[in-house]
């Protein structure tokens, strides 16, 4: 009964993260560039405990991955507005405090002082650094190449990753930034950008299957709690019988 209620605690837990998980994307729906994650989680196998004793329980382990596939693309009309038409592993380069740091949601604007800047005031990098673009006209041709009233100024950093296992090896670093999961992973100028101007990408999160998902989890959830209830029943009713003598 002991291993019955571990086994459905552990089971509450994995449900109550991947229902985090699904909230957030929910959350982000119609944030720029926004990569939704989805969770798994498997059951471990038993296994002895480190004293050489009885099988431990089996445990749900929790895994979550970032999905980054295209998300939808709109029309804006604003020339600081970019998106990448892609296979979604095209980053644009991003300079933090931390480092460089890579993003997809392209809604850019211009500091006061003329400097190219996400929406959270963090410049953004050209081949020759944070790109300035005082000026009337600014232009951004397909292949990432900035242009204030028809003179060059830079090229976008525009960034790809080799994929591991199928996936992009970038984790989430806030404020829709993204950072390499090690030192290992490095980032290579991509060739063809494919740049759209005056365009924006939201989110790839498909709303309706993550609310289907979310009260997947809950019910989820409700069952494991209901399980633990019955065990803890159970448990209790032994102990009675056996201190009554019975």
């Amino acid at each position: 009964m002991l291993q019955g209620i571990y086994t459905a605690a552990s089971g509450m837990l994995a449900h109550e993260a991947m229902s985090e998980v699904i909230s957030n994307n929910l959350a982000n729906a119609s944030t720029p560039g926004f990569r939704q994650d989805f969770a798994t989680f498997h059951m471990a196998g038993q296994k002895p405990d480190a004293k050489g004793g009885a099988a431990l329980s089996p445990m749900l382990v929790f895994r979550s991955y970032t999905d980054f596939e295209l998300g939808s693309v709109r029309t804006t009309g604003n020339p600081l507005d970019l998106s990448l038409a892609d296979d979604g592993n095209g980053f644009f380069t991003v300079d933090t405090p931390k480092g460089e740091r890579y993003t997809r949601a392209g809604n850019f604007t211009l500091s006061p002082s003329g400097t190219i800047v996400t929406a959270n005031n963090l410049p953004v990098l050209g081949t020759a650094g944070p790109i300035t673009a005082n000026g009337g006209d600014i232009e951004i041709t397909d292949t990432g190449e900035v242009y204030v009233d028809k003179n060059y100024v830079d090229r976008l950093k525009i960034v790809r990753f080799d994929r591991v296992d199928g996936r992009v090896p970038l984790r989430k670093a806030g404020n829709s930034l993204l950072t390499p999961l090690d030192d290992q992973t490095i980032p290579q100028i991509a060739t063809d950008p494919q740049v759209r101007q005056q365009t924006l990408e939201g989110s790839n999160v498909n709303m309706v299957q993550e609310m289907a998902k979310l009260i997947h989890m809950v019910r989820g959830y409700e069952a494991y709690q209901r399980a633990i209830l019955v065990s803890d029943n159970s448990l209790n009713m032994l102990i009675q019988r056996v201190g009554g003598g019975n």
